[in-house]
């Protein structure tokens, strides 16, 4: 009998887009086993299955006038004298079930008239019905305790938890330490020889904090002057030497004065130059011969004769030949055979 009114009731339904039913699963619970189907239709609803995934049903209430079929999912009901439900909104039915998945309760898929959850009107035309959205245990929201939109109903995290910057709560007042450049969280701390925020300067070598040496340094070449040797600008304060010294010329002071007993110039009168006087009393120049000026061609050349003796007196003749002063070594005098 069952599966005929079955086949009666489909039969009998079809499309009607034009009108608009909704229901919504209300009231669940599911420690009792019960819950609400709520409908609100504008117009007369004249029969209604529907299918009902997540639970085992085990019965259902029958709206006046109408019969009510239940298997463990699906709830069929209709008139046998053409009672209908009038426009309007309410409990459609309520149901009794067992055996709750733990996960949700949903209609099942409205496959039009010839599906097994749909709901005619009162000449068993199909109504294009909104079934609403599925019961569900799981509380969607941000679990994170610690996020600002934390929510606390909420049993599954459904990726919206939106967390506070680094160091700050949710009214972004900072919650860290402040460094001493004012930073939330921060790490610049007082340091350096001036004790500033996030300073990296040292004491040079002179004890000056940031300094460049320069205020230490100069000249520290305190030597004797003895033969020009010694700088003119010692600055005894100095303890860097800056390679600043000033010397004077070799053999001078630093006011310009001659520290040889002899004098500083040489035989042609230049200062401190390389001119030497020979054993004939000639002022030769020696820049080329600094080493030892007796090398140079012209040493000694002034006074030497022909004979190589230094002062001789020993000639050329007319002969050519180098005749010495002498009666033993006489110059010819016509006949150079």
């Amino acid at each position: 009998m069952k599966w005929y009114k079955h086949i009666v009731f489909f039969l009998v339904m079809t499309v009607a887009a034009w009108s608009a039913v909704s229901l919504e699963i209300q009231n669940v619970d599911t420690d009792a086993g019960t819950l609400d189907i709520y409908m609100i239709n504008d117009e007369e609803v004249g029969g209604f299955q529907f299918e009902l995934l997540g639970i085992n049903i085990t019965g259902a209430s029958t709206p006046d006038g109408f019969f009510v079929s239940t298997s463990s999912t699906t709830i069929l009901a209709f008139s046998l004298t053409g009672a209908t439900i009038p426009a309007g909104e309410g409990i459609l039915t309520q149901v009794s079930f067992n055996s709750f998945n733990g996960e949700g309760i949903c209609f099942g898929e409205d496959t039009g008239s010839s599906g097994g959850t749909a709901i005619s009107d009162g000449s068993g035309n199909y109504i294009a019905t909104d079934w609403g959205d599925c019961y569900s245990t799981n509380i969607y929201g941000c679990t994170d305790i610690d996020a600002c939109n934390y929510d606390s109903d909420a049993n599954v995290d459904d990726g919206s938890c939106e967390l506070p910057m680094e160091n700050y709560d949710c009214d972004e007042n900072c919650t860290a330490d402040i460094d001493c450049a004012g930073e939330c969280g921060g790490t610049a701390v007082l340091s350096g020889c001036d004790n500033a925020c996030g300073s990296i300067l040292e004491n040079d070598e002179c004890g000056v904090c940031g300094g460049n040496n320069s205020s230490c340094s100069g000249c520290t070449d305190n030597s004797i002057c003895t033969y020009g040797n010694c700088a003119c600008n010692y600055d005894a304060s100095a303890t860097i030497d800056n390679g600043s010294c000033n010397y004077p010329l070799e053999n001078f002071d630093c006011d310009g004065e001659c520290l040889l007993e002899d004098g500083c110039n040489d035989c042609f009168g230049i200062q401190n130059g390389t001119a030497e006087i020979d054993d004939c009393n000639t002022c030769i120049d020696c820049s080329q011969y600094e080493e030892d000026c007796t090398q140079h061609p012209a040493w000694n050349q002034s006074c030497t004769d022909c004979a190589e003796e230094l002062n001789g007196n020993a000639f050329i003749d007319a002969c050519g030949d180098c005749v010495g002063p002498t009666p033993d070594n006489p110059g010819c005098i016509l006949d150079c055979e």
